[in-house]
């Protein structure tokens, strides 16, 4: 009897451990930070921030591992909240989740705009889905995933620029010059 209490005790206080670590981890995966050129935080922005500050755009596009399906993905420009934060555009490093870290060129973001995408279309049917659009999930690259218009970049291009979609965003910061 004592060793199913004690068996039961000790499952009982692993679960409350873990899911308080999922918890913690899952709050921290639900912030972008914005940081200044020193990596001070600036900003930081959850997805329902970003959708009521910012203008929405569209972006209907293939991603490098997409096998040529269109996806229509929802979210703010990352200039706009760069500029939002009175941040100067030039070369920006975005840290994913994982600790992921890209540069991505000021000639990139200017030329190409991408989005942080936060929703993605979705079907009716489909769990969350309102008007068509849902918030981005884990398994879609969110919450935050700076997402580019894939056949705007020369085909030269398309192989070399897939290190800068970065899923699992959680700062993006402007490289002092």
């Amino acid at each position: 009897m004592k060793k199913a209490a004690s068996f039961v005790a000790s499952t009982l206080l692993l679960l409350v451990l873990f899911n308080g670590l999922s918890c913690f981890a899952n709050e921290v995966a639900q912030i972008l930070t914005v940081q200044d050129q020193a990596g001070k935080p600036v900003h930081s922005y959850s997805p329902m921030d970003l959708r009521n500050q910012f203008k929405q755009e569209i972006l209907a596009t293939e991603t490098p591992w997409s096998k040529g399906e269109i996806i229509t993905y929802r979210g703010p420009r990352l200039i706009d909240i760069l500029q939002s934060d009175r941040l100067p555009i030039t070369n920006l490093i975005a840290k994913a989740s994982d600790d992921y870290t890209v540069t991505i060129e000021k000639s990139d973001l200017e030329t190409y705009n991408p989005i942080v995408a936060i929703d993605i279309a979705c079907s009716s049917n489909e769990p969350d889905c309102y008007n068509g659009i849902k918030p981005l999930d884990l398994e879609q690259g969110g919450p935050f995933y700076i997402v580019w218009p894939f056949k705007k970049f020369p085909q030269r291009d398309q192989d070399t620029k897939n290190s800068i979609w970065v899923w699992f965003a959680i700062t993006v910061r402007p490289i002092q010059r």
